[in-house]
């Protein structure tokens, strides 16, 4: 074998090497993309000339969350989602409030069980000056052994925006 074959044939076998050294690309599965209602009513303390009021929310929710696997095997779980038609009437003055919220959190996971809480803000506009809502959502999410996730609301709080 020449020098010139020789040296082609060592450069395949490098490059070849690298090839199988280089890292995978990571592989993500959309793995729900869903909606839900959004039906509660909240003592706001500003509302009603700060006499306060309980105000009546509407609206949905939208969740989308994906699964990514890495080469090396963690698992990464990307959550968003957003308010769709979010509103509120006070209950008491009639007086309307109205906003759009959108959200988003990434876990890593090597070895589930894995849980994580997260809190999403929405501030809702009010008629009036002074009258704006603030709404804390508390998400909490869950991945079991087996990998499934479990996505809860387990709080809903109000205030004064």
């Amino acid at each position: 074998m020449t020098r010139k074959a020789l040296r082609g044939l060592t450069t395949i076998v490098v490059l070849f090497g690298l090839l199988l050294a280089a890292p995978r690309a990571a592989s993500a599965e959309l793995v729900d993309n869903s909606s839900g209602p959004i039906d509660f009513v909240q003592f706001i303390p500003c509302a009603n000339g700060e006499a306060g009021e309980e105000v009546h929310f509407t609206g949905t929710i939208h969740f989308v969350y994906a699964v990514t696997t890495q080469p090396d095997g963690s698992v990464s779980y990307i959550f968003a989602g957003n308010t769709q038609g979010l509103s509120g009437v006070g209950l008491t003055t009639g007086t309307l409030y109205h906003g759009v919220d959108r959200f988003s959190q990434t876990l890593y996971t090597e070895y589930p069980p894995e849980t994580l809480t997260s809190i999403s803000t929405v501030v809702l506009a009010g008629q009036g000056p002074g009258n704006d809502v603030r709404l804390n959502f508390a998400y909490h999410y869950t991945v079991a052994p087996d990998g499934e996730l479990v996505v809860s609301v387990v709080n809903e709080t109000g205030g004064c925006g």
